[in-house]
């Protein structure tokens, strides 16, 4: 049985850190009185699911699974202020951190703690969990997903890969890599068409929900689920560039930390030496052209 009394006495770092996190997003859900960005078409669809008008937005570009959600809680509790509905997506989106927290732990981290302390604190992502924004709660279901791959119950994994695709289609590429990821898990880089067949066997729900995103991708036209135009499939070199730019710069410590012993490790030396200079290229390339451009 959990002992949250001795969980506290014995992580009190982790508990004081979770503390101030709180209270900045407490203070970003009542010192902020007006929507902010996306929050104000996130925010009209709510209030229309709430006046019982179930039409879509024209300018919403995701399945509105959230905007239900959040509407649903909203009408249960009372809570339809635009503080009471951002109280309502934060506590939704604090059962991600605990999920998190058992992956690191599922993954054998050195530290679980530290790393969901990582996790909750990642700026990409800090600000959103007080605001009225899908991520944070598309990533709850992303993060149970993978929890449920890990644990290798792979037909709750494939529910909840579907429940994440009601929040937002792009998490399609998700479900595809944690398929991939299974079977590099139980076969490393082997392979083979009775392994193949095995896989698809034991994952036929991931196999099922990739029918229903290629059903609904030909039914609706395209990706996005209203103004098209705001997401178009495609390769974009910006996207490149932030990959960069957050597994450059903001790792740069632990990939500099990390380089020796990974590169003693790593057999193909030759290869190594080629993907690092890909990167470099492609660094340059920003630098010099597309910086410029843009």
């Amino acid at each position: 049985m959990f002992d949250l009394k001795s969980f506290i006495e014995k992580n009190k770092a982790f508990v004081f850190l979770l503390g101030v996190a709180l209270a900045i997003w407490l203070g970003i859900i009542f010192s902020e009185k007006s929507t902010h960005v996306d929050e104000r078409t996130h925010n009209r669809q709510i209030h229309r699911f709430l006046d019982g008008k179930f039409e879509i937005l024209p300018d919403l570009t995701t399945i509105p699974g959230y905007h239900v959600t959040i509407a649903s809680f909203a009408k249960l509790t009372g809570a339809v202020s635009l503080q009471g509905m951002r109280l309502l997506s934060l506590g939704l989106a604090l059962f991600s951190i605990g999920i998190f927290f058992l992956i690191a732990r599922q993954l054998k981290a050195e530290n679980p703690l530290v790393k969901t302390i990582q996790f909750i604190f990642l700026p990409l992502s800090f600000v959103y969990f007080p605001l009225l924004y899908t991520d944070i709660f598309s990533l709850l279901w992303v993060l149970l997903a993978f929890y449920f791959s890990l644990k290798k119950r792979y037909w709750s994994a494939a529910i909840f890969s579907l429940i994440s695709l009601l929040v937002r289609q792009t998490n399609i590429v998700w479900i595809l890599f944690f398929w991939v990821y299974i079977y590099l898990a139980e076969n490393d880089w082997t392979f083979s068409s009775k392994k193949l067949l095995i896989h698809l066997r034991q994952t036929v729900g991931f196999v099922v929900v990739f029918a229903i995103g290629a059903f609904f991708l030909w039914l609706n036209k395209g990706i996005a689920f209203g103004d098209k135009e705001m997401q178009q499939i495609g390769l974009y070199r910006g996207n490149l560039y932030f990959l960069l730019v957050v597994a450059g710069l903001l790792f740069w410590p632990t990939i500099l930390f990390n380089f020796r012993s990974n590169y003693l490790a790593f057999k193909n030396k030759k290869f190594l030496f080629f993907s690092l200079g890909v990167g470099i290229v492609l660094a340059l390339s920003f630098v010099f052209f597309y910086a410029k451009i843009a």
